[in-house]
């Protein structure tokens, strides 16, 4: 087992009962630049709000830095479900102490909920794990994502000089045409 996963189980106090193949299914799928932040076995609820749809799958929720991923395996039917943290828009948790907790993730068409402990400290330790995770993720593509936002921008700043050169008679039309072309392309 990864040391990232030990470590997740131990943090939250997760016992794994009997899930070991579901453990390692899912830890084949995960890149080893991506770390595990949290991993239980759940039963994990999906809610589609476009079409109403709803299903529930038995087996491993994982919260890796990067995404989370189900992993559902019922008699022959096998099912790995993933989504980049990106795309969550808000985590809660909720629980009474008697049945468990739950987790519910938020995206623009989708309800995530999966059960988790029924220990009050550690479901609050679990909702703070969701939200550094998805914070982080969200500060990692926005970083990712700004150079190539200011892209546009540079090359316009040079199409512009051009056009000045082209002005002052440094370049004939045909140049400019030719230098303009050529630096579109590369878009």
């Amino acid at each position: 087992m990864r040391q990232d996963a030990e470590v997740a189980l131990k943090r939250f106090n997760v016992v794994t009962f009997g899930k070991k193949k579901h453990l390692e299914r899912v830890e084949a799928e995960i890149s080893p630049d991506e770390r595990i932040i949290f991993i239980t076995p759940s039963n994990t609820t999906f809610s589609d709000h476009t079409t109403r749809k709803r299903e529930t799958l038995p087996g491993v929720f994982v919260l890796t830095s990067e995404r989370i991923i189900v992993d559902s395996k019922v008699l022959l039917d096998q099912k790995t479900f993933t989504m980049p943290l990106t795309e969550i828009r808000s985590v809660s948790v909720r629980g009474n102490g008697l049945t468990g907790g739950y987790v519910q993730l938020q995206t623009q068409v989708n309800t995530i909920e999966t059960l988790v402990t029924y220990k009050k400290d550690v479901i609050r330790e679990i909702s703070e794990a969701f939200t550094e995770a998805i914070e982080e993720a969200k500060h990692v593509a926005q970083r990712t994502s700004t150079p190539q936002a200011s892209a546009p921008i540079d090359l316009a700043e040079q199409i512009e000089k051009l056009w000045k050169l082209l002005q002052a008679g440094v370049l004939t039309q045909e140049e400019f045409d030719l230098k303009k072309a050529e630096m579109l392309g590369r878009l």
